[in-house]
């Protein structure tokens, strides 16, 4: 093989190479790789234009081959420094010396090869101002390695000092007259010349690639860690938005409880004075009844609702007292006593249902507390438990359980019909919050009211076999308080 084919292979090399490389980037292309592929490119083509000299005019052969080499090398420049993500006037700034030194050498040759300098001469000429243009490249990977890090960028030092490692073996053989004679003769050092400039452009190919790796490593790497911290943020602002809505719906339940308390206030009012007049009147007929007729059957059924309005006027007074400080009647009760009262005026709802009642009141403790209001809480939660147990078919049971728990009384009310839904879950004891179409939603939060005014807590949890249970716990009263 001889010189003029090592020169066209080693520009078709050139020329080839970097476009594969451009092609294959295209998902990735940005201004540096078409810089450093183009840069290849042209000094490709004047390669190729050197290796045919003799076969075309002097002036492409020379002028042109030669310009597009030097336009390579600053392209080449200009592509490594966007490494550093300098602004453009900055890289300007950089490349204006280069860009002039090119246009220098460029009329120095070309007036050498007008005045018909010494072909060996200009051999060597050539030889130093190429050796100059990648000792240059060389400063330029030292200074993306000492400021970068970059791995790639000994790569591109490897290639700068392989290629003007090539040109120091081509000026070496032209001195001492032991090379190839000439631009195309055969010898050692033009082999080793060329073969240095081929594997330098290789590893610096490489090298280019491994720092494009490198940097598009550390972008996806800085996406992922901008989508974790997105992915963070997101996490918290759903957290603020939850606990947002978790103060908007308390505040909605405070608003709602006020309300509600002015409300019953304002019922209880309104009923207050009826109930009076019923009373009175009721009073009255039965005096008259007693007096005229003793054993009127009439008068078991009027006493019934003398007896009946006094206990609805007693229940009004104690849900206004829900929410009037000091109104309620604190005193010692037994709760087992106060569950079989309100279970006693169930029985009849429950033959109708066919609900079957267990019951198991296996504690004699009292707690302090109005009777009244906590017989409106275990008649609520009951009822709640009753209405549950129409929706399902089969066997309906009614567990009422109460017990001794260390200082409290612990009292379950169970069912097994269907449950509570799990979206129902948390909003189970809000104001307003039903579970069913009919109902008015201020049962279990007016349970709730009660059971917390008495130091107690009132909670749910799934029912073995089904259902759901009610715990209300409330503090026992010692023996020596009363």
């Amino acid at each position: 093989m001889d010189i003029r084919t090592l020169y066209l292979t080693l520009g078709i090399t050139y020329l080839v190479v970097p476009l594969g490389i451009y092609q294959a980037s295209h998902k990735n292309r940005d201004h540096q790789l078409v810089l450093w592929c183009g840069s290849w490119v042209v000094t490709g083509v004047g390669a190729i234009l050197i290796g045919v000299r003799g076969s075309i005019p002097d002036v492409l052969s020379y002028a042109l081959s030669h310009a597009l080499i030097m336009a390579g090398y600053v392209l080449r420049i200009n592509a490594l420094l966007l490494e550093f993500e300098t602004p453009r006037p900055a890289i300007m700034r950089a490349l204006k010396p280069r860009i002039v030194f090119a246009t220098a050498y460029l009329t120095t040759f070309i007036a050498a090869v007008w005045v018909d300098i010494n072909e060996m001469d200009r051999l060597i000429f050539v030889s130093v101002v190429f050796m100059l243009t990648f000792a240059d490249l060389i400063w330029v990977g030292i200074r993306i390695r000492r400021q970068l890090e970059n791995n790639g960028s000994l790569m591109i030092i490897a290639m700068g000092i392989l290629m003007t490692l090539g040109f120091a073996v081509r000026i070496a053989g032209a001195v001492t007259d032991t090379g190839g004679d000439g631009a195309f003769g055969f010898g050692l050092d033009q082999v080793v010349f060329l073969l240095l400039l081929l594997i330098g452009f290789i590893i610096g190919n490489l090298g280019f690639l491994q720092i494009r790796l490198e940097k598009l490593w550390l972008q996806n790497k800085s996406m992922l860690a901008q989508l974790s911290d997105a992915d963070e943020l997101n996490r918290r602002l759903q957290e603020i938005l939850q606990e947002k809505n978790a103060l908007l719906k308390k505040l909605a339940a405070s608003s709602n409880a006020e309300n509600a308390g002015v409300m019953m206030g304002a019922i209880s009012h309104e009923l207050t004075q009826p109930l009076h007049a019923l009373q009175l009147n009721a009073g009255y007929l039965r005096k008259r009844i007693e007096t005229q007729h003793h054993d009127s059957p009439s008068l078991d059924a009027i006493r019934d609702i003398v007896s009946d309005a006094e206990r609805l006027t007693e229940v009004i007074t104690k849900i206004r007292g829900l929410f009037q400080r000091g109104t309620a009647d604190f005193r010692p009760i037994d709760p087992g006593v106060l569950l079989e009262e309100t279970l006693s005026m169930m029985v009849p709802q429950l033959n109708k249902l066919d609900i079957t009642l267990v019951k198991a009141l296996g504690t004699s403790r009292m707690v302090q507390g109005d009777q009244t209001q906590l017989q409106m809480a275990f008649t609520n939660i009951v009822r709640n438990a009753v209405e549950a147990l129409t929706e399902t078919g089969g066997q309906r049971i009614l567990d009422v359980q109460s017990r001794l728990n260390g200082e409290r009384i612990e009292i379950d009310i169970a069912d097994n019909g269907p449950g509570i839904s799990p979206s129902l879950r948390d909003s189970l004891f809000d104001l307003y919050d039903s579970t069913k179409a009919s109902g008015s939603g201020i049962g279990l939060w007016l349970a709730r009211v009660v059971v917390q005014n008495h130091h107690g807590t009132l909670t749910f949890q799934d029912n073995v076999g089904g259902g759901a249970r009610f715990n209300i716990s409330l503090p026992a009263v010692s023996p020596y308080q009363f």
